[in-house]
């Protein structure tokens, strides 16, 4: 956690009187800093929770709400603390930190996201690897991709024989050639199929000892 020079608070206080506002400002968040830091060294991280976020530390509201049990906010605010810090060591405790809560909530990618980002500003963390590997084994297997529709054929079974048949014909032949070819595949198939019509279909052929009319 980042410390902050602890003087005491009475001095703290008396700094405040005759500042400009800006000053003043600033002298209030290193007051509410050094409160959250005498509330935390007490295990009163309610408390020191509360003065650390008027006090605008993100880091420290995230090791607070860390130990709390309350990970989801704990990775929030050192993934905010991450985002300001200029020092790229700063940043990478940060990112270890939030990768620490990511797998604390089983959110395994992001946990390996946030430890590749500090890898990346600390590449000898030994720690930030070990880590690195860990989540990247309870990451769940990859999910294979769906297997294709299936082709939809014709309900004319007509017209599936004749497609296949067709297909098989060369590429290069007379137009004569083709002809000839196309009518011994078609017309038997069509013979086919006008006996399967007449076994589905009611026959208007009279029948013999019945008069048509």
């Amino acid at each position: 956690m980042r410390r902050l020079i602890k003087p005491c608070i009475r001095v703290a206080v008396l700094l405040l009187v005759g500042l400009p506002s800006s000053s003043l400002s600033a002298q209030l968040a290193h007051w509410r800093a050094l409160m959250g830091d005498w509330y935390f060294q007490r295990q009163s991280y309610e408390k020191a929770m509360e003065s650390y976020e008027k006090a605008g530390l993100p880091y420290n509201m995230g090791h607070t709400a860390y130990l709390l049990g309350d990970f989801e906010m704990a990775a929030v605010e050192w993934v905010a603390a991450a985002t300001s810090f200029r020092n790229p060591s700063d940043q990478a405790d940060a990112w270890y930190n939030a990768g620490n809560a990511y797998f604390h909530q089983g959110r395994y990618a992001e946990a390996v996201d946030a430890y590749k980002n500090s890898l990346r500003r600390s590449p000898n963390r030994e720690d930030a690897r070990k880590n690195l590997r860990l989540a990247q084994l309870a990451l769940p297997p990859a999910t294979p991709p769906p297997p294709p529709p299936p082709q939809k054929r014709t309900t004319n079974q007509w017209l599936d024989q004749a497609n296949w048949r067709v297909e098989v014909l060369p590429a290069q032949m007379s137009a004569e050639e083709a002809r000839k070819r196309l009518e011994r595949l078609v017309v038997p198939l069509e013979t086919e199929s006008a006996k399967q019509y007449r076994r589905l279909a009611p026959s208007n052929i009279p029948r013999r000892g019945e008069k048509a009319w």
